[in-house]
């Protein structure tokens, strides 16, 4: 049993990986989040500024990426259910149009 939450945990970090790359703004969004950690973590190395900081930085961006990522969730799940479904048993590219029927 404990594989299987294994996987299903594997599959939760993907699909998370996906939402998060999946605009261009998202990409931006995570690049500028990562930037602004590693920003404050060297402005505290240098500076020696409390450590609390960082901490601070951290789990301020922890819960805004939770709450911002389960809406990228939630949107993308809308979105997939309006969109049509492509099945190949049901691709029109596999079905033969009238032009391209023999006479």
């Amino acid at each position: 049993m404990e594989r299987r939450g294994g996987i299903i945990v594997l599959k939760y970090l993907r699909e998370l990986g996906d939402v998060r790359r999946a605009t261009p703004r998202r990409r931006a969004y995570n690049y500028g989040m990562a930037a602004a950690i590693m920003g404050v973590g060297i402005w505290i190395f240098v500076s020696g500024a409390p450590g609390w900081i960082f901490l601070a930085v951290v789990s301020a961006d922890a819960v805004v990426d939770f709450f911002l990522v389960n809406s990228w969730v939630k949107a993308d799940a809308v979105s997939d259910l309006h969109r049509p479904a492509t099945h190949p048993a049901t691709n029109s590219a596999s079905t033969p149009t009238p032009s391209m029927s023999a006479e």
